[in-house]
């Protein structure tokens, strides 16, 4: 039920702010399939702004680092060991039953696989959750042996805070992955339930003067099974891995309750200002543009090669879209990029000429093209300048020059953090001597697959993303005698070993105890079609293969055709 709260506290939501101030910028920690989708449009009404992050998983210092004088940041976050809550933010979270949030997340996954599902972004699509939920049916899924399967259904919603507190909860003792969440989710300001989400809204509109807002139905799951169409087994093996989330779901209700009645007596208040104007960072720069139009640029569009969105994490490709028009034939022609940051210092730039590439306008029309950017940037905001001109340079004749064309946003540092405008990848190089260690004894990490196709075409290459993350004491090294590398197995549906020895992929940097990277891992399709699982594993080469020393692989069901 979604009722709301007590009458008390629906006339205190009505009733003006005029007390002591408060905080008034919120965080909305969204764990999926909690109806987050619907909070933040309820968000945006009452504060009047969209705070929707891109449809992926967020790293939270990254977020935070780029928020500027936004109010609210709602979206799927992600935090690294011992990372604090910034105390100027609200922050809010909604839990729910465990057995309820899962069975609607396999029946979201197998629409999304069958095309039923809205809105879906390409980081959606490469879930290879939503490729083993369209494989296997309920029981199979929950009966399957793969550990990051598992990891999807069992105590997710308690893992998600205790990364705060622990690198891999799940391997604690349940009552010790319980006391590492509750740790975790304590500095929250609201923990709401899912069973009254209406309740957890009018609770921010008290907390933080701001108008009530009615909540809507936004990204249900499509055909969904409920849990009474559900076998009562498969009901009961997912209640029996979940002890912990059950047990967090229960004290999360005892502080929804403790809020609603905080909330029911709470005096008038009135919300802090943001910042002095002085504090708030300068305007974005205007757009401008000048030419003789005989080209010219309609649009610019940048997306995110996975987030299909311009909000992305430093080191994914960006796509930057020119929508064009030609009014009239000009022959051979160059298009111009430039990448400014905030203050219009110049990032990049460069043109198709310089790219080799031969443009012509023979006849009057609409035209795209399209061209990808490595944004190995810090994070902020970038703005992208598109030209249309003749030659090598548009002093050559300009036919349109746009400034401030399209913009897009680095919201989370790479793996290794730097300072400055460009990750350049440093590395040590130690001439004359052995990079030490020569040989591990430490295998512990952790893998996760960022991106995976569904599907792919027998003996052809694919580009899969990897995050791993350094669980160890010893770093990993790319170079020296012994690299560390990506590589993978594929196997079979009956389990058999298909290919052992994967393409090798390198580590984009020397990874150091605690640090993750994010690897864009070279795939081979096997040559017979059919459903495989691949397996990837780190490997330190002429010594072992990381799976093979105790560390979980990191696997996905792929169709081969």
């Amino acid at each position: 039920m979604n009722t709301g709260v007590a009458p008390a506290l629906a006339q205190n939501v009505e009733s003006s702010r005029d007390a002591a101030p408060m905080k008034s910028r919120l965080v909305f920690d969204h764990l999926p399939k909690t109806a987050g989708t619907s909070i933040s449009a309820a968000l945006e009404a009452m504060f009047g702004l969209s705070g929707a992050l891109p449809a992926v998983s967020n790293q939270h210092s990254g977020v935070m680092a780029t928020a500027g004088d936004r109010r609210v940041l709602a979206g799927h976050l992600w935090f690294h060991r011992d990372e604090s809550l910034d105390p100027a933010w609200y922050y809010c979270t909604v839990l729910r039953d465990p057995v309820d949030r899962f069975l609607s997340q396999y029946w979201f996954n197998r629409a999304i696989a069958r095309g039923e599902a809205e809105g879906v972004s390409g980081a959606q699509l490469a879930d290879p959750h939503v490729a083993a939920a369209a494989a296997y049916d309920l029981g199979a899924y929950l009966a399957a042996p793969d550990p990051s399967l598992r990891r999807s259904y069992s105590n997710v919603q308690a893992a998600h805070f205790a990364q705060r507190v622990h690198d891999d909860p799940w391997s604690l003792p349940e009552p010790e992955f319980l006391d590492a969440a509750v740790a975790a989710l304590e500095p929250y300001d609201l923990v709401g339930v899912y069973d009254d989400i209406q309740g957890f809204l009018d609770i921010i509109s008290v907390d933080l003067a701001v108008p009530r807002a009615e909540l809507g139905k936004l990204n249900i799951t499509p055909a969904r099974r409920h849990r009474d169409e559900t076998p009562a087994a498969l009901v009961a093996a997912l209640r029996e891995v979940n002890w912990v989330d059950l047990r967090l779901c229960e004290i999360a209700w005892q502080r929804f309750e403790q809020a609603v009645a905080r909330a029911a007596s709470a005096p008038r208040r009135v919300a802090a200002p943001i910042a002095s104007p002085q504090a708030r960072p300068e305007p974005a720069p205007m757009r401008e543009d000048f030419g003789t139009r005989e080209l010219e640029v309609l649009a610019v569009r940048c997306i995110g090669t996975h987030t299909d969105v311009s909000h992305v994490p430093s080191g994914e490709a960006l796509k930057v879209v020119l929508e064009c028009h030609a009014w009239q034939p000009v022959g051979e022609f160059t298009i111009g990029l430039a990448v400014h940051d905030r203050q219009g210092q110049l990032v990049y730039g460069s043109n198709s000429r310089l790219l080799n590439m031969a443009l012509s306008a023979t006849q009057s029309g609409r035209f795209e093209q399209a061209f990808l950017l490595d944004t190995r940037l810090g994070p902020g905001e970038y703005f992208v300048t598109a030209t249309l001109h003749r030659g090598a340079s548009h002093t050559d004749g300009c036919f349109h020059w746009v400034r401030n064309a399209a913009s897009f946003s680095i919201v989370a540092f790479p793996a290794a953090p730097f300072e400055g405008l460009l990750d350049l990848r440093l590395a040590a190089d130690m001439p004359g001597m052995q990079r030490f260690p020569a040989m591990l004894d430490d295998y512990r990490a952790r893998l996760q697959l960022a991106g995976a196709p569904a599907r792919l075409t027998a003996g052809s290459l694919a580009t899969f993303e990897v995050e791993a993350h350094n669980a160890g004491t010893q770093a990993w090294l790319t170079a020296g005698e012994r690299p560390i590398r990506l590589s993978y197995h594929w196997h079979a549906e009956d389990g058999s070993m298909q290919v052992y020895d994967g393409e090798r992929s390198e580590l984009p940097f020397d990874v150091l105890p605690g640090r993750s990277a994010r690897i864009r891992a070279a795939v081979r399709a096997p040559d017979v079609p059919g459903t495989y699982q691949i397996r990837f594993s780190l490997v330190q080469e002429g010594v072992a293969w990381f799976d093979e020393r105790g560390t979980p692989s990191a696997d996905a069901w792929i169709a081969v055709e």
